[in-house]
């Protein structure tokens, strides 16, 4: 039975050049020169990785200058917050808004008037009430857009009072002090325990 073989038996990977390999091997040699080698291919898939990259950083990078130019954050009205000018309540419309839980800075609104209330750095800033957008019962506003010069003010007080933040400064141009309370979020953690 081994007598038809005619051929001697030679590896598929280095043939010798006198013996003719069956069609099918032929082939299959044929289309592995075709074939990208490991280190082509790993190449190819280091450039798509690449470019993924370079895609991913430009388009964070338009979406980045998409935010810095609308840097506006929610404001909200402070609950229960206090207000008087001159030793004396406000008459007619006022509000305190706070930027999340923050109690600094604030945003006061007398009327068509807006301050914002640095206790932190002592300052106190006009706002021009069209740079506010009004949202329901919110502002929204980016406070870093404010004037670059602050109001003249004088005799600080800035500090704990127990169940409130207290601000107080006086205006010296206008001759006013005003005084600011706001409540403390309320701690209900020991009643949880």
């Amino acid at each position: 039975m081994v007598a038809h073989l005619k051929s001697p038996i030679t590896r598929v990977g280095s043939p010798t050049p006198h013996v003719r390999l069956p069609m099918t091997i032929a082939r299959s040699q044929n289309r592995r020169s075709h074939r990208p080698t490991h280190g082509a291919r790993r190449d190819s898939v280091l450039a798509c990785a690449i470019a993924l990259v370079l895609l991913v950083m430009l388009a964070h990078t338009e979406r980045t200058a998409t935010f810095a130019a609308d840097k506006a954050i929610l404001w909200k009205v402070s609950d229960q917050a206090l207000l008087r000018v001159d030793d004396h309540p406000v008459k007619g419309d006022w509000n305190i808004y706070q930027a999340g839980k923050k109690a600094n800075p604030l945003l006061l609104q007398m009327g068509p008037r807006f301050l914002l209330v640095d206790g932190r750095e002592r300052q106190i800033f006009e706002i021009d009430p069209a740079k506010i957008a009004h949202r329901g019962a919110e502002l929204a506003w980016d406070p870093a857009d404010h004037s670059a010069k602050a109001l003249e003010t004088s005799d600080w007080i800035v500090r704990d009072v127990g169940l409130a933040y207290k601000i107080s400064a006086r205006l010296v141009t206008e001759n006013h002090l005003m005084d600011l309370q706001i409540p403390h979020p309320l701690d209900i953690r020991p009643l949880s325990h």
